[in-house]
């Protein structure tokens, strides 16, 4: 799924290192290393901005590619990236494992209520 969505690669997802097969046909895929925390960290709520970046991240994948679902909406796969107190918040989407391409807007709008009711 990475390579659907390569512009965004290191923005809104993470940049993919490698893909292929190993041993006994196992696929992988090697992805950067993402230096940040899951939102699930957040013990007493995800904060307002934080939140709004999640919201923002996955709005951005949808425009960008229309029919784009996640297919696992949770808060331990999304990664805040950077949370420097000067800097506004930015969040990335990680295990595409599920996610597809042809998805519709009503489906697309389900998976941000369901992140909503998350945060």
């Amino acid at each position: 799924m990475l390579h659907h969505v390569e512009s965004e690669q290191g923005r809104l997802v993470p940049r993919c290192r490698a893909a292929g097969h190993a041993y006994d046909g196992v696929y992988y895929i090697a992805t950067e290393r993402i230096d940040g925390h899951d939102l699930s960290a957040y013990e007493s709520g995800v904060p307002e901005p934080v939140a709004a970046a999640a919201l923002a991240a996955l709005r951005a994948l949808g425009q960008a590619f229309p029919g784009f679902l996640h297919g696992d909406i949770r808060l331990q796969n999304v990664l805040l990236v950077s949370d420097d107190s000067d800097a506004k918040p930015r969040c990335m989407w990680v295990d595409l494992g599920r996610s597809s391409m042809n998805g519709s807007k009503r489906q697309q709008l389900a998976e941000h209520d369901m992140l909503k009711t998350l945060l």
